[in-house]
Order: structure tokens, then sequence, then C-alpha cells
């Protein structure tokens, strides 16, 4: 594989933001590139076989576009899917389509893995010429990755989260079985012992709480786990993963307990 030396613009992920970032881009004819360490549109292909987008896709809506999951105007999953509220698979389908359709530069297999400021070296081994600043017109930075190094103008970060849990920002946590660890609820409900997955937490943004108090349900036991005896499951973070583990697991016949800081 030959990376691109020297680029415009370095987008880092092939999701929804890189995806949409890229034909930006293309349209406004930029030497650009996508960086992914997988494949397009990873992350959904790991959700749980029962998580569905939450936002409906239909091809009219009173916010003026096409679908409020598409990445392009131009574009709609509800159309090019048949469905309203997609699976993980299916809208990586659906992105992988736009990139094939727009013939994105796309890199799969390849791990960023630093990005550092541009000291303005390789703006001399280009011959950019200084901006009247002391500068130069150009700067950026450079990426070194699995693959080689890239120097890019401007970074785009769109690795998302969800290839990230946090597993250790309360007490106990490391106990838990985080959602992106989940192929389906029905089938991890038959699998394991509920009494070795007591908790579980919905995502890194939803884990993360300030120091529980002494009447935090978190803290009840002293080791940041909460167990109430009529219960199999507790999942910890009420927003949009929280609940939707909480669907899987009660439509496999398990009781379940959602604790959250705030409401879902």
């Amino acid at each position: 594989m030959t990376l691109p030396r020297t680029i415009d613009v370095a987008i880092v992920g092939a999701g929804p933001a890189g995806i949409g970032a890229a034909v930006g881009f293309e349209r406004l004819d930029l030497e650009y590139a996508v960086f992914e360490h997988d494949r397009i549109g990873s992350s959904f292909r790991q959700w749980p076989d029962e998580m569905r987008l939450l936002t409906p896709s239909f091809p009219a809506n009173a916010f003026g576009v096409r679908d409020l999951n598409a990445i392009t105007l131009d574009t709609s999953p509800a159309l090019a899917l048949d469905r309203e509220h997609p699976t993980g698979d299916q809208y990586a389908d659906y992105l992988e389509a736009v990139a094939e359709f727009h013939e994105l530069p796309i890199e799969t297999g390849v791990d960023v893995k630093a990005v550092v400021p541009d000291d303005g070296s390789a703006d001399e081994q280009r011959g950019d010429e200084p901006d009247g600043t002391g500068g130069s017109n150009r700067g950026g930075f450079t990426l070194e990755t699995s693959q080689g190094s890239v120097t890019a103008r401007y970074v785009v970060w769109a690795a998302g989260q969800y290839q990230y849990p946090s597993s250790g920002s309360i007490p106990g946590a490391s106990h838990a079985v985080h959602v992106s660890t989940i192929d389906s609820w029905s089938a991890h409900a038959e699998r394991h012992s509920i009494d070795s997955d007591a908790a579980t937490p919905g995502s890194d943004t939803e884990v993360e709480s300030e120091e529980p108090s002494s009447s935090s349900p978190v803290a009840a036991d002293g080791a940041g786990v909460a167990t109430p005896a009529a219960d199999d499951v507790v999942i910890i973070g009420g927003a949009e993963s929280g609940i939707d583990a909480a669907l899987g697991l009660a439509d496999a016949g398990l009781s379940v307990t959602v604790l959250d800081d705030d409401g879902p």
C-alpha cells in the first residue's frame, strides 16, 4: 500500500462523519484522503443485532433535508435500504454505497498512531512561500500511521467514540459488560450467568459520573456496583445505548433496572 505523502486534508475515520466530510471536500476539489483502521462503517457493524438507529429515516421532514440519517443531500438510507430504523450493518452498507458512488479515496487497514503539528520543515521541502507573518502559507500536521507518514494541512478527526469504551470511570465498572462488546442481547442473556454480569454501562459518556455520594445507589455496597435484589441486570446510563440495552434484555425475559444521574 502506498499512501499519499502530502495532501490538503486528512480525514481519520470512515464512519458517517468521515464519509460525509469526504464528499464535501470532493465537491470543493481539495486533495484529501480518508484513513480507516478497519473498514467503512466498522463501528456500526459492531452494534448488537437488536440495536437500531433511534432517529427514523424518512424522505420528508420539517427540517428541509431529504433524510435525517443521510450524510449527503442527494441520498436517503430510507430509500436505499427500505428501512425506517436501519440496523448497524444496514447503515454501514449505506455508507459503503455512498463511498463507492463518489469513488472516495479511502485507505482501510491504516492505523493513525500520532498527529504531530508541523514545525515548518515540511513547508520548506514543499517550497511554500512565507505568508507575510513570519510563517508559511501552509503549515499543517504530520500523521504517523502504520503504513508510513502523511503530511496534511488540515486534519479532520472522525474516529468516533464507540470503539473506545471506558470501563474504569467509576469504582467497579471493570466488572461490568460494555455495550460495545455485545453481539446480541438475547444471545448474551442465554450465554452468561446474570450473577457475573450484574451491571452494563451504556456508552463511555454515560458511564462517567461525579464521585458518588454515600446515598448514591452506585456506591451502595461500597464497591461501585449496586444490584437490587429483585432485578437480574443493572444498566448504568439511561441515554440511547443504555435504553436500547434495557429493551433488548427485557425482550430476552430479564428484569432490568436503569441507573442514570439525570433521566432518559
